[in-house]
């Protein structure tokens, strides 16, 4: 792990600009006083964010590109990459503390306005492909977003078309982009909360997970473990794309383990993997197929699935906005009932293995 302190205002201001992605670097971002921050992540990789006021985390997420950041009151900003573990925050701390700037010595200076108008380029430019889509496969219908872009695209310009329509009466912008932001909202009116929450939590994560077999620690694929509803809206279905919903299997693995054509083990391997995260979205799934989702799930605050399914925290399966990015499966809460399933959907290996899975994870999983 490589810690780089930002200390000029150059630094700042440049941060993970132009990076094609932080790898094992970390950046920090020290101040003297504990205030709200606004960051953003344009022309930035996905990164995790995370604040800190009094070595308490106040902010902890993932952020895709193009996105203003606000932040609570924090005296510390950490940006690293989306699979950073929180553990590590401490020692990132105290190897940097000789570096935080004195209260006599700061002066800060932001233009917001530089700012709004980058956000507002990049909005323009949603707005442009959406223009580019209509007149290929003809006026702006539902059919024509559904086949042009991925719930999660759509769900970023659900929020380009809310923000020029923000900042409309504010900024001198051409009349046609306000027009199509107008009738992008108007013609995703339906799905618009289904669509804002992929857009947080359908990021692609696959290119960034390890990908060892949970069996035999080879090259693996990410298998997905069940398979969508008939019945569900392509808005919804991106659910199923998420990693609580896939396990690292190699090609022979699964052939000895007969993956295809025996579902039990399936969901025994995604419980010792995930455990209570898959249960959580295994809750989601069963009461989808029902048609008795709680009238009550707000998905703003719970983009993934109801506050109902799933514990509070990332570790114990909860599916809200703070832990919505998708991360390996890391320090999470296991039972002894996910280990056994665990020993179940591994199947029969030697006694040695067998012995060390009653006591733990597979080791190439402790190290995710």
């Amino acid at each position: 792990m490589k810690i780089k302190v930002l200390t000029t205002s150059w630094e700042r201001s440049w941060g993970a600009t132009l990076s094609p992605g932080l790898g094992d670097t970390v950046l920090l971002f020290a101040y003297p006083v504990a205030a709200p921050r606004l960051y953003h992540t344009f022309f930035c990789p996905p990164l995790r964010i995370i604040g800190l006021n009094q070595r308490q985390i106040v902010f902890n997420q993932v952020v895709p590109p193009w996105r203003f950041v606000p932040i609570p009151d924090a005296d510390v900003i950490i940006e690293c990459d989306p699979t950073f573990q929180i553990p590590q925050v401490e020692t990132i701390l105290e190897l940097a503390k000789q570096y935080l700037p004195d209260k006599a010595a700061w002066n800060e200076s932001v233009s917001l306005d530089r700012l709004i108008l980058s956000a507002l380029a990049h909005a323009v430019a949603d707005m442009r492909r959406v223009n580019e889509a209509t007149k290929r496969y003809g006026p702006l219908k539902e059919e024509v977003l559904q086949a042009r872009f991925t719930p999660t695209e759509r769900g970023q310009i659900v929020n380009s078309a809310g923000f020029i329509q923000d900042f409309s009466d504010n900024y001198s912008l051409p009349h046609p982009v306000i027009r199509i932001a107008r009738q992008v909202l108007k013609t995703e009116q339906a799905h618009l909360d289904d669509l804002l929450a992929a857009s947080i939590g359908g990021m692609e994560w696959k290119n960034c997970f390890p990908n060892a077999c949970v069996r035999c620690g080879r090259s693996a694929t990410w298998r997905p473990i069940v398979s969508p509803l008939a019945q569900l809206t392509i808005e919804e279905a991106w659910r199923y794309q998420r990693p609580e919903n896939a396990v690292p299997l190699c090609r022979k693995c699964a052939a000895r383990i007969d993956w295809q054509n025996n579902p039990e083990r399936r969901r025994n391997l995604a419980l010792g993997v995930w455990g209570p995260r898959f249960e959580a979205f295994e809750s989601w799934h069963l009461s989808r197929s029902k048609n008795n989702l709680p009238a009550t799930w707000n998905r703003q605050t719970h983009p993934l699935w109801p506050e109902q399914f799933g514990g509070k925290t990332w570790e114990t399966g909860s599916g809200s906005l703070e832990h919505a990015d998708p991360r390996p499966p890391h320090n999470i809460d296991y039972s002894d009932v996910h280990l056994v399933a665990l020993q179940l959907g591994l199947g029969k290996m030697n006694k040695r293995r067998n012995r060390r899975l009653t006591a733990s994870p597979p080791k190439n999983l402790v190290h995710y």
